[in-house]
């Protein structure tokens, strides 16, 4: 079954299946209480604390809705912002385009899944997803490690749920982890999976990276 916003904040079930030995996945937050949201894209009205949060297409935290079949990729922006930001950017050793992104972007869609990212802040979760609105596709700062985000049309058309915790770092492994196994379950895929729009998991055997065939160089 495909994962909702507050299945994803249950780590019971892979607590049970450690993926990582050497981990002890003890969170003493009952997080599935402590989701707040949704608050529409663009708006920063979230905690002044440290957290993690996660950007979904689901307007209810307990339904996985709004899921598109195809990436709706937005050519408009992957001409006039990201191949502008990035001029010099290759995918496989070719020089990059329209045409070439988007079949890259498309081998990491997930149809079934309303969750697109899974992030953390040791900052206030405020200003950390404030920056992650303004963020420019191409460009490697504030807020890089989501941007594929941003080369959705949809992408002003997701939302946002948060937690506030100080195990920030701690809570997003889980996520992410929790992401992978529940999908890889649903689907028996063998490969790591994560959320569109993060580019890489830390595990035992060393990073996951799904960016490593993308040379993106900035002007």
């Amino acid at each position: 079954m495909p994962l909702t916003v507050l299945e994803l904040f249950d780590f019971e079930e892979l607590n049970k299946h450690r993926l990582q030995e050497e981990d002890n996945p003890v969170i003493v937050e009952n997080l599935k209480q402590l989701v707040q949201g949704p608050v529409e894209w663009g708006d920063d009205e979230l905690a002044n604390s440290s957290g993690a949060y996660v950007v979904s297409l689901s307007d209810n935290p307990n339904e996985n809705n709004n899921c598109e079949e195809l990436i709706p990729v937005c050519e408009t922006t992957v001409k006039n912002v990201w191949l502008k930001n990035a001029q010099y950017m290759t995918i496989d050793g070719q020089e990059a385009n329209i045409k070439n992104i988007k079949s890259f972007l498309s081998e990491f869609w997930l149809p079934k899944e309303s969750i697109l990212y899974i992030g953390q802040t040791k900052r206030e979760l405020r200003v950390r997803v404030r920056e992650y609105y303004r963020h420019q596709i191409g460009k490697n700062s504030p807020h890089s490690g989501g941007q594929w985000l941003h080369a959705l049309s949809i992408c002003s058309k997701t939302f946002v749920y948060y937690v506030e915790t100080d195990n920030y770092k701690q809570v997003e492994k889980y996520l992410l982890q929790n992401f992978d196994f529940h999908v890889r379950k649903a689907g028996n895929n063998n490969e790591r999976v994560l959320p569109f729009a993060n580019l890489r998991m830390k595990t035992k055997n060393g990073n996951y990276d799904k960016n490593i065939r993308m040379n993106q160089q900035n002007q």
